[in-house]
């Protein structure tokens, strides 16, 4: 009796349910950032065996004021599940979900701002390496303060 009502449930009640919330949110649902969004669609059906349940999840996040814009890495072939980890909750990330994740998190919240000398040791010696040049203009160990802002990661 138990193990029917199991049954019932993980056939009929989880499918059911799953499908409710994927209408009702469209495939696609805010993250605590403003514009924010993630679509978490399902490409394929959710396996399920005695011992787990897998879903592979689209996991694609977006600026929701440009839309949706698909990363240049090809979504991989990923694992649901390896016996080789004693861990129950298991879960894997593609670069495609990490390269989305970044670059629209750049596009709703600026990463910008001063590396100022001296908290951050910069001098004219520790930076020609990038800037060639700014020690033979400025001399050996001169004080640098440096402004950055990331536009995109890849």
């Amino acid at each position: 009796m138990i193990e029917d009502t199991i049954k019932i449930t993980l056939n009929r009640g989880v499918p059911l349910i799953t499908n409710q919330v994927i209408d009702a949110t469209n495939g696609v649902f805010p993250m605590p950032l403003k514009n924010f969004w993630v679509d978490w669609q399902t490409p394929e059906s959710s396996i399920v065996s005695e011992t787990n349940i897998a879903v592979g999840i689209k996991g694609l996040f977006f600026d929701n004021l440009i839309g949706e814009e698909e990363p240049t890495d090809v979504i991989p072939t990923m694992p649901y599940h390896s016996t080789a980890h004693i861990e129950k909750w298991q879960t894997y990330l593609s670069s495609y979900v990490v390269n989305g994740f970044t670059n629209s998190l750049l596009e709703v919240t600026p990463v910008k701002g001063w590396l100022r000398y001296p908290e951050n040791h910069l001098n004219t010696t520790v930076v020609n390496a990038l800037l060639p040049g700014i020690v033979a203009k400025y001399g050996i160990g001169a004080p640098v303060d440096l402004w950055f802002q990331i536009f995109e990661l890849g």
